[in-house]
């Protein structure tokens, strides 16, 4: 349920489920060699981790897999504002016997207690106006311990007007027949329905676009973060080459790691 509205999420959370499925979604797994790489840096033991927001459960699944890669022993804590993606996140660490705590809340009005060791987030900035970023890195920074590292992979939008990016007409029909056709291939996947769900989708669906890593340099550093990494590369393996908001195509991505001095 949609905090803000009271409306039902499912336009949203329940159809990014089949947008993973058909390998459309814009997901972790396109930068799981990122966050390896992140979680690698951390050089512990054990560590507790928070994960910042979620459509699902794709961050907590792509952070525990680093983990694991690492030899870290994770404690994961995971905020959203909406329930949904936290009761999709229990249901996966229950099955996965990972440890996780999850909090409903804003996390531009609160910050969790500091003290994490890290703080993971993927293409979450969209989801807030620019003015409003600098609230939203400055709390995540606030929850690290010192020493402790921030890190995202975002979109890049270098082109974009200073507006949200929504889908045009034709995007949203592109959209729904790119939907249509790869459900097709899948076993007991209803292609009308799923099209009809793809346009329900992109008519409600907008991102506010980050344009440069110039951008995300002066935002973290703002913030009082040190940048350890800041680079950009499309996202690996991309399944699909339509170019529409929050569908990969063939954007670049960036890619951050911080440190909280």
């Amino acid at each position: 349920m949609d905090p803000a509205s009271g409306e039902s999420c499912a336009w949203y959370h329940g159809f990014w489920q089949y947008l993973r499925l058909l390998g459309m979604g814009t997901s972790p797994l396109g930068h799981a060699g990122f966050y390896q790489e992140a979680f690698a840096r951390l050089r512990l033991k054990r560590a507790r981790v928070l994960v910042a927001g979620g459509a699902d459960y794709s961050m907590l699944a792509h952070a525990a897999a680093a983990c694991r890669a690492c030899g870290i022993e994770a404690e994961f804590t995971m905020a959203d504002w909406c329930e949904t993606p936290l009761a999709l996140a229990r249901w996966y660490a229950e099955r996965e016997s990972l440890s996780l705590r999850t909090e409903r809340r804003d996390l531009l009005e609160s910050s969790a207690p500091g003290g994490f060791d890290a703080v993971c987030t993927h293409a979450f900035l969209g989801h807030f106006q620019p003015q409003e970023r600098p609230r939203l890195v400055a709390g995540l920074g606030r929850a690290l311990r010192p020493g402790g590292l921030l890190f995202l992979a975002n979109r890049l939008r270098p082109d974009a007007a200073d507006q949200p990016a929504v889908f045009s007409t034709a995007q949203v029909e592109a959209f729904a027949a790119e939907v249509a056709r790869k459900a097709a291939g899948v076993p007991g996947a209803d292609a009308a329905s799923l099209a009809a769900g793809a346009r329900a989708y992109a008519a409600r669906q907008t991102s506010w676009p980050v344009r440069s890593l110039e951008d995300l340099r002066v935002l973290f550093e703002a913030a009082g973060l040190r940048i350890e990494r800041l680079s950009s590369a499309p996202m690996a393996a991309a399944r699909s080459t339509l170019n529409v908001p929050t569908i990969a195509g063939g954007a670049d991505y960036a890619h951050v790691v911080a440190v909280r001095p």
